[in-house]
């Protein structure tokens, strides 16, 4: 699903009150106060879904594949979501792992 079929789908389960720029501003709107949360290192939970919070990736040194030289990789954030039990149950069709 891009984002075009986001804001289609934001159109049909408003029952038409939403015209296209609105469904897009909304969707826009919902984009930015997650990303700026993020960055201020909060964590964000989506009722009926999960959590989005942030980790920092270790500094590391590593090998290029290529030619084998020694490469070093800086301490990077990035963003991690972490779905709710019953996210994961509907998505394996009821079944939940012992």
């Amino acid at each position: 699903m891009n984002q075009q079929d986001l804001i289609a789908a934001i159109q049909r389960q408003g029952q038409g009150k939403h015209d296209k720029k609105q469904a897009e501003a909304m969707l826009n709107t919902i984009c930015a106060v997650l990303i700026a949360a993020l960055s201020d290192g909060e964590t964000v939970t989506l009722p009926g879904i999960g959590r989005l919070g942030t980790v920092t990736r270790k500094a590391m040194t590593c090998r290029s594949p290529e030619n084998g030289k020694t490469i070093h990789i800086t301490e990077k954030r990035t963003a991690r979501f972490t779905p709710i039990p019953s996210l994961k149950d509907a998505l394996n069709g009821g079944r939940r792992d012992v």
